[in-house]
């Protein structure tokens, strides 16, 4: 009489049933196609990971299930769920990458595929020889020596380069000083680099004295004028920024000033003119300049970068021109703090983003992600389109600036110049724009619910209307 019988093949499983009168096989469940991008830095790519990929036919699939072992055994391999995940290397060596897939009621394992991860194995800063909480204690008075400590039967590769957070290039440094301290290792055979983070906390002789007043910030105007607040305390103080509009500036997370900027010139903490990578100034008058508008509302933005386990020493320098009949640029510098000895180096300058924007512009750090746990740190910068309704979020990671998500809601900001002009502000849950009117027209301020999260900011918004124009 007739029988079923299951027979195993390397890609797919096929069901044979002999009859008398002769065999029918039916495939049940083909593997598809998988892309695993090379080559891969171990770490994650500074926070963002390795994708992997499936293409093909993945109609009837139900199920995907990544393992991934390392070579020699040792660790428990990992097991990912999910279509296109991405997944951190966390040392170099070899991995096999196997998928198991359920298609049509039947479950299978794909051909292995077998990668190099290459780079800097996980480390941290010495001394902590615990490897415990990236945070260390000294007393006023004395110093720490910081090195990168790897562990047992781990080391950097050969010729591999060292840069800390405040531009030394040495394998350890010595400091006496409160703050963060962090250091990029980068093996120059591959390009991969890897970051460890510590903070320094200094005691005093007296805890019962209150620590002497510090710098908390400092705001610079046009004209040269400026304030900084130490201990809470407005102080005036002169700079070299000239314009009649935007401006920015920027300290670390311990008070310390770094640099800033009136859109058209930055200038280092010392009021000297920044330089770029061939030692040029970056000012207006040498012709190196960046591309603020004077008379642009929100001319310029620092924001730093999401670090990648690092002090978030990379800053980016957004920038939107004075606006016309076709909008404002919007466009980007960037400033790397461990180059010129602390000082700064603009590393990249005048990058377009998108020609026809309005003059605003703001920032705020993404929110956690409940429904994407691997997305990296994460900062939206927000603008909006010229003569549209629709607003450009831009994710800015460890990676660099993302493409834009856009969403189109609330009022139109043009025709008229006038109508791209008025300030944004984001916050949490929220984003305010206003909307000036040109002469005889409305100006109206429009509030929008905002995802902080996902960055999606929706509607319909609460609209304010104030009046006519003159």
């Amino acid at each position: 009489m007739p029988f079923f019988r299951w027979q195993a093949l390397l890609q797919s499983q096929v069901l044979a049933i002999p009859l008398f009168f002769g065999v029918f096989a039916v495939a049940q469940a083909q593997c598809p196609t998988v892309t695993i991008p090379q080559p891969i830095c171990a770490g994650g790519n500074c926070g963002v990971g390795t994708p992997f990929e499936v293409g093909g036919d993945t109609v009837g699939i139900t199920r995907y299930e990544w393992i991934v072992s390392r070579s020699g055994g040792g660790a428990q391999p990992d097991t990912i769920r999910g279509k296109e995940p991405i997944y951190s290397f966390t040392d170099p060596g070899q991995y096999t990458v196997t998928l198991r897939i359920t298609r049509n009621g039947v479950t299978q394992n794909c051909p292995p595929q077998n990668v190099t991860a290459q780079g800097i194995a996980e480390f941290t800063i010495a001394p902590d020889s615990n490897l415990g909480p990236p945070e260390e204690e000294i007393c006023k008075g004395t110093s720490i020596t910081l090195s990168a400590l790897f562990q047992q039967g781990q080391a950097p590769p050969p010729g591999a380069t060292y840069l800390w957070s405040r531009g030394e290039t040495t394998e350890t440094i010595t400091t006496d000083s409160a703050g963060c301290y962090s250091v990029t290792i980068t093996d120059p055979a591959t390009n991969c680099s890897r970051s460890a983070r510590v903070n320094i906390r200094v005691y005093k002789p007296d805890p019962n004295q209150p620590p002497p007043p510090r710098e908390e910030a400092r705001w610079y105007f046009g004209s040269g004028s400026g304030i900084r607040f130490v201990g809470g305390q407005p102080q005036p103080i002169t700079g070299n920024a000239n314009t009649p509009e935007g401006t920015s500036s920027v300290s670390d997370a311990s008070g310390n000033f770094l640099f800033y900027t009136d859109g058209r010139n930055i200038f280092d903490k010392a009021g000297n003119p920044m330089l770029d990578r061939d030692g040029n100034p970056v000012t207006l008058a040498s012709g190196n300049g960046i591309n603020g508008g004077p008379n642009s509302t929100q001319a310029v933005l620092i924001v730093s970068q999401p670090g990648c386990n690092d002090c978030e020493p990379v800053y980016y320098v957004f920038t939107t021109t004075d606006i016309g009949a076709g909008g404002s640029q919007l466009q980007y510098s960037v400033v790397d703090m461990r180059l010129n000895n602390g000082l700064g180096q603009v590393t990249q300058q005048n990058v377009p983003l998108f020609d026809t924007s309005t003059e605003r512009l703001a920032a705020i750090r993404a929110q956690p992600d409940s429904t994407n746990p691997d997305r990296p740190e994460t900062t939206w910068i927000v603008t909006h389109d010229f003569n549209s309704n629709t607003f450009r979020v831009y994710p800015l990671t460890g990676r660099g600036v993302g493409s834009p998500r856009t969403y189109s809601v609330g009022e139109t900001h043009g025709p008229a110049t006038q109508n791209g002009e008025g300030y944004l502000k984001v916050y949490e849950d929220k984003v305010v724009v206003v909307k000036p009117g040109a002469p005889g027209e409305e100006n109206i301020v429009q509030v929008f619910p905002f995802n902080g999260a996902t960055g999606e900011i929706s509607g319909p918004p609460n609209t304010i209307r104030l009046g006519t124009a003159p």
